[in-house]
């Protein structure tokens, strides 16, 4: 970096130096020349004017703001970018001798030649990308694409000359390699790593399964058995529980590459989460058998929640409502017409009142049973409600018409809304969706209650809610504000071509409103499952006898795995809650056990997760370097392999546009914060005061 020059600027006016000029003149012609007690020689009286005028001057010229402004010329070497695959599939097949010291070697040689005339950096990856030079193929899933998005993201805007990728081209997470890099900005030269050698191999590529299951049911799981060269070789598919054997079933793959999908049904004998071992008996000649197992964790349950939709008469929102809550696997929904419904309300975790209070039956006497349990209520409201009843229930809303229309409302989301989160996708979606039918009235929201949609008519977002919920004491319920929701759901299906965003909708509405008020004094909160590569995460709320968050006593917490290793741990403190990460752990199950003193009081919370074990790269061990052949070819690089790699030195030094780029920059600084400024200032005034003094002045 060279400095080019210095200039001294201000943002006012140039002609006021002359102002400051004129200052410094005035105040030395009144102290030196009108001063009649003045009797210095005429060269001291000359050497002081010159000390007065100038820092007088030079203090009005401060009083301007200038500012100083320095140019720099400063040059960027080419930046080469070294992106290393850290994951296990590179040496999943072939002998990790060599990758794992002769080519670290050649990465250091390779590092050296770039060195004099490159801007060299090195990053390893995975699932995420690492800034550390360590090499020891330990990643447990690999991400290409977003290791290219964060890429994009560090040097934008710099001086990168090309990225050298090396890898062998198995992904497993995040999208394909191809669409990410579309707008990748570099040249991309790629080492084809790893083995493109298909081996005797039979794999459980994939587990499908509920992670949910209901005690005393019957739940599937579908297994996908893959085969490479296999053929005609027996094998045997078992499904273990703890050590108990629960299913077992012979295949004979019928080509050298073969897939089966095989379904197993198996029943929730015991609550709690369960670990189920899926394994495929290895055969003869196989080159890994580390992708021949997978484990799966379910959570039985004691039943599932039930969900009641009670309705005034049929109608084809009751239907819609009910396919979403179907879609659920952790609600079973009952729907009923009002006058057939004579079961206990108890039964039922939320109910759906639609269009009740109805104008034939008020259903009074069950609305106030519903209260009574302190069952959540999602009232939907239409033509055939009674308002005057309903204005009664303390909802969260009433609505007074003074005659009977109806507005034609499409839904307007309330960007504070953070009761639940929304997905962007349903979001898109609440602008496309039909109207629903709505009482024409005046629309009174009661404080407790939050607003997620509003009805919007025509182009102008009223104040009147589409969908609302009012929480007190012990209770929750929700109020949509009209019918014809069955339109939204009919929609979703024709913009997407599924359901997602409706079931999403209705889903989380039940969810919400099911949660109960936790009013305990200490809450512990952590995920049920992780993966192997996942840190494990604990927030914790500690509360006073009054129900104020504080955070000033100790939580500790222990882990306690299957062998009974505890791990001690005090979670840090945030704001006014508590934060752990405890960093990662080895697949099994685990207990925990909190603990926090407040006051004389001990108040304790415990739990339980499952780490699951994530072996996918060894599911597919067969390097895909067609991928990086037009990766590199449609970046303006070039693909090579690991032999040929010190090349890639020679061919970007041939490319004339990969070259030092010189960049002017320009510091401002203020002036009158440079001390040198304020150095100069004391000289000038120390001069004079020693000068005047020596010639026995004041």
């Amino acid at each position: 970096m060279g400095i080019l020059g210095f200039t001294v600027i201000t943002t006012l006016p140039s002609w006021l130096f002359i102002f400051c000029l004129l200052i410094g003149a005035f105040l030395t012609i009144i102290l030196y020349y009108k001063n009649k007690n003045n009797n210095f020689s005429k060269k001291y009286l000359f050497l002081l004017s010159i000390l007065r005028f100038l820092y007088t001057t030079l203090i009005a010229f401060l009083l301007m703001a200038p500012l100083f402004k320095t140019t720099y010329k400063r040059l960027e070497k080419p930046i080469i970018i070294f992106a290393q695959d850290n994951s296990a599939s590179v040496i999943a097949n072939k002998d990790s001798t060599y990758y794992k010291e002769k080519y670290k070697k050649e990465i250091l040689n390779l590092k050296e030649k770039f060195s004099s005339d490159y801007n060299f950096q090195f990053f390893n990856f995975s699932d995420k990308i690492l800034t550390n030079d360590t090499i020891n193929y330990s990643g447990k899933q690999t991400d290409i694409s977003q290791m290219l998005s964060d890429l994009m993201t560090i040097y934008a805007n710099r001086n990168v000359g090309a990225l050298i990728l090396a890898t062998d081209g198995i992904y497993n997470k995040g999208l394909n390699p191809l669409y990410a890099a579309e707008k990748f900005p570099f040249p991309i030269y790629t080492i084809a790593l790893g083995d493109t050698t298909i081996y005797k191999d039979i794999i459980v590529s994939r587990v499908n399964y509920n992670r949910i299951a209901y005690l005393g049911n019957n739940f599937p799981i579908e297994i996908i058995v893959t085969a490479y060269k296999c053929k005609g070789i027996n094998t045997n598919v078992k499904i273990y529980h703890n050590k108990e054997l629960l299913f077992s079933k012979s295949i004979v793959p019928l080509s050298n590459n073969y897939s089966e999908n095989i379904t197993a049904m198996l029943e929730a004998k015991e609550t709690g989460v369960q670990r189920y071992r899926i394994v495929v008996e290895q055969v003869e000649g196989e080159k890994t058998t580390q992708n021949n197992v997978q484990e799966i964790y379910v959570k039985v349950l004691d039943s599932r929640s039930k969900i009641l939709i009670l309705g005034a008469t049929p109608h084809p929102d009751i239907a819609a409502i009910k396919q979403a809550i179907d879609n659920n696997f952790n609600y079973e929904a009952e729907t009923y017409i009002l006058d057939d419904f004579n079961k206990p309300v108890e039964n039922y975790s939320v109910i759906i009142l639609h269009q009740i209070p109805w104008i034939k039956n008020s259903a009074l006497q069950i609305i106030e049973k519903i209260n009574k349990a302190s069952i959540p209520v999602l009232y939907i409201l239409g033509p055939q409600t009674n308002l005057l009843a309903f204005n009664n229930l303390k909802a969260g809303l009433t609505i007074n018409v003074s005659s009977g229309g109806y507005n034609e409302s499409v839904p307007f989301l309330d960007s504070k809304f953070a009761l639940f989160t929304i997905d962007e996708q349903t979001k898109r979606l609440f602008s496309e969706l039909p109207p629903l039918i709505c009482h024409f009235g005046n629309y009174k929201i009661m404080n407790s209650a939050t607003v997620m949609l509003y009805q919007k008519i025509g182009k102008i977002v009223t104040d009147q809610p589409l969908i609302l919920f009012n929480e007190l004491p012990g209770l929750r319920n929700g109020v949509i504000t009209g019918t014809g929701i069955w339109r939204w759901r009919i929609m979703n299906y024709a913009k997407l071509n599924n359901h997602n965003a409706f079931n999403e909708l209705i889903n989380k509405i039940l969810q919400y409103l099911s949660v109960k008020d936790d009013r305990s004094n200490f809450r512990l909160i952590c995920k049920n499952n992780y993966l192997e590569n996942e840190s494990i995460i604990f927030n914790a709320e500690v509360y006073n006898d009054a129900f104020e968050l504080v955070n000033e006593p100790d939580v500790e917490l222990v882990i306690t795995n299957s062998e009974n290793k505890s791990f001690n741990f005090v979670l840090g403190k945030t704001s006014n809650t508590y934060f752990l990460n405890a960093g990662f752990f080895p697949a099994g199950e685990y207990n925990y056990m909190g603990k926090v003193k407040v006051g004389d009081k001990i108040y304790s919370a415990k739990g339980g997760f499952t780490v699951s074990k994530l072996n996918v790269e060894y599911i597919n061990t067969v390097a895909d370097h067609s991928l990086l052949y037009n990766l590199a070819n449609r970046h303006n690089g070039k693909m090579l392999y690991p032999s040929e790699m010190l090349n890639i030195y020679d061919i970007i030094k041939s490319k004339e546009e990969i070259k030092t780029i010189s960049y002017i920059e320009k510091k401002y600084s203020d002036v009158i914060n440079l001390f040198w400024v304020l150095v100069i200032i004391i000289i000038l005034m120390s001069s004079e005061w020693f000068i005047r003094k020596f010639m026995g002045s004041y």
